[in-house]
C-alpha cells in the first residue's frame, strides 16, 4: 500500500519535472539552441532542436501522467480512512533542495565555463550529496560525460560550450 509520504514526494517531483520541461521547452531550447533558416541554411530550421523538443515532451507527458496518478493515490487514500502519521524528514528535503541548488549552479557553469568543465565539477558533488560513495560511481558519470560529448559533438554536430 502507498503511504501519503510517498505520494507526496512522487507529486513533487513530478511537478518539479514538469517545470524542468516546460523550462526547457518555453525558454532554454528556443534561446539556446540556434537554428538558420530560409533557402541558404542547408537543413531544415527544426533539425538542431528537434531532439531537445521531443526529449523534453516525452519529459512533460511522463510528468503529467504521474501527477494524475499520484493526485489518484491521493484521493484512494482519503477515501479509504488511512491517517497521515508520516512526518517530514528535514534531512531528505534539505538533499532534494541541495541538489536543486546544484542544478541551478550547473546552469550557470554551463554558460560560463562550459558543458565539460561544469559536468566535471557539479556531476560528482551531486552524486555525493545522494549518497554515492564507491569510487566506481564517480568514474561511470565522468565516463557518461565525455561520451555525451562526443556523441553532441561528433555524431550529432551539435557544438556544446
Amino acid at each position: 500500500m502507498i503511504t501519503y509520504g510517498e505520494v507526496k514526494r512522487n507529486l513533487i517531483a513530478s511537478i518539479a519535472f514538469l517545470a524542468f520541461a516546460l523550462f526547457m521547452i518555453l525558454f532554454a531550447i528556443p534561446t539556446e539552441i540556434n537554428v538558420k533558416s530560409g533557402l541558404l541554411a542547408g537543413e531544415s530550421s527544426s533539425e538542431s532542436r528537434l531532439f531537445p523538443y521531443f526529449a523534453s515532451g516525452i519529459m512533460g507527458i511522463a510528468a503529467i501522467i504521474q501527477i494524475v496518478r499520484n493526485l489518484h493515490s491521493y484521493s484512494v487514500l482519503r477515501r479509504s480512512g488511512v491517517e497521515n502519521t508520516e512526518h517530514m524528514d528535514v534531512g531528505k528535503e534539505l538533499k532534494a533542495l541541495a541538489i536543486l541548488v546544484l542544478c541551478v549552479v550547473y546552469a550557470i557553469l554551463f554558460s560560463a565555463i562550459g558543458y565539460i568543465a561544469a559536468s566535471i565539477i557539479v556531476t560528482p558533488i551531486a552524486l555525493f550529496v545522494m549518497g554515492g560513495r564507491k569510487w566506481q560511481y564517480y568514474v561511470s558519470v565522468l565516463v557518461v560525460v565525455f561520451i555525451m560529448f562526443v556523441i553532441f559533438e561528433y555524431v550529432l554536430y551539435v557544438p556544446l560550450p
